[in-house]
């Protein structure tokens, strides 16, 4: 059978440590709990301090799990001041998640801004990944894009990639591209949003090395409100879990994605531990109970 839990992974973009360590570390405590083994950080998430969190969480968990970092993520200045900022603006207008205000993926697809590859900058800043989170298994460019790759990048990262032994890939926050994705050797790890075509119909390409999906709520909660068949196909599948939150939905999103890309990584992510526990709690019925296949015909995949 199938498990759902082994091929997620925590994305950690929105652990913020500093004036809000405490609850990112619930987070992160939560996701291991509900058996998630692999976690996905970078310089730059958390407001430059998740790396922190997710280092003091993997040091205290007492089985194995696996680590990505990211190469050319620019680590922001005065990451602590920032954590202080960001809570007191949560705590004056308390709206809870606005990622999906104006969101639309072929918006998203358009936004290229690469990151920073100048060699000396990748050995900083993967020395001092390595410090904080002890660590690296998947290595991967930020925001990297088909325009950004020369042989000299690429044998940098192969380098870099050995000298930790970890794994190397590309990431970035556009849809996938094939032609995008082909700019890079045909080992490489690729991490990408999801193509809203594999969804409703049209076949995911073929590929040897592994693929990690993010933005699989956002992408759910689009086709929703574009697609009235995807968004009763959606309820449907979301009664079947046995709930009618917005976790459940999400489940629903993210266990058709893994029926269509069987051998993807799926990245989930939340800022709040309740909604975090709904979706995990759905995921672990979906598991116990055998549901991906119903699940996905609901879809008439």
């Amino acid at each position: 059978m199938v498990n759902l839990t082994e091929r997620l992974v925590f994305g950690c973009a929105r652990l913020t440590g500093g004036a809000s360590a405490r609850e990112a570390r619930n987070l992160l405590d939560s996701a291991y709990a509900a058996g998630i083994r692999h976690f996905d950080t970078a310089p730059s998430y958390g407001l430059g301090t998740a790396e922190f969190v997710v280092g003091a969480g993997l040091r205290s968990f007492d089985e194995p799990v696996m680590v990505t970092a990211k190469l050319g993520s620019v680590r922001p200045r005065h990451a602590g001041v920032q954590t202080w900022l960001r809570r007191a603006k949560r705590l004056l207008a308390p709206d809870g998640d606005q990622r999906l205000a104006g969101y639309h993926p072929l918006l998203a697809a358009n936004v290229v801004l690469s990151g920073d590859f100048a060699p000396d900058a990748m050995r900083r800043s993967l020395d001092l990944s390595l410090k904080r989170l002890g660590r690296i298994d998947w290595l991967l460019l930020h925001e990297a894009y088909g325009r950004d790759r020369s042989e000299e990048l690429v044998a940098q990262v192969t380098e870099l990639g050995a000298q930790v032994g970890a794994r190397i890939g590309y990431s970035n926050g556009a849809l996938f591209d094939a032609r995008a994705d082909g700019a890079w050797p045909p080992d490489w790890i690729g991490q990408t949003a999801v193509d809203p075509a594999w969804l409703i119909g049209t076949p995911p390409p073929a590929r040897s090395a592994p693929l990690a999906l993010h933005s699989l709520a956002l992408m759910g909660e689009h086709l929703a409100r574009t697609d009235r068949t995807f968004a009763v196909a959606r309820e449907k599948a979301a009664a079947l879990i046995g709930h009618t939150s917005q976790g459940a939905r999400i489940a629903a999103t993210i266990a058709l994605a893994a029926h269509r890309l069987p051998g993807a990584q799926l990245i989930v992510a939340s800022s709040n531990v309740g909604r975090l526990a709904d979706l995990l709690g759905c995921i672990t019925r979906i598991d116990a109970e055998g549901l991906m296949p119903e699940i996905a015909a609901s879809f008439k995949c």
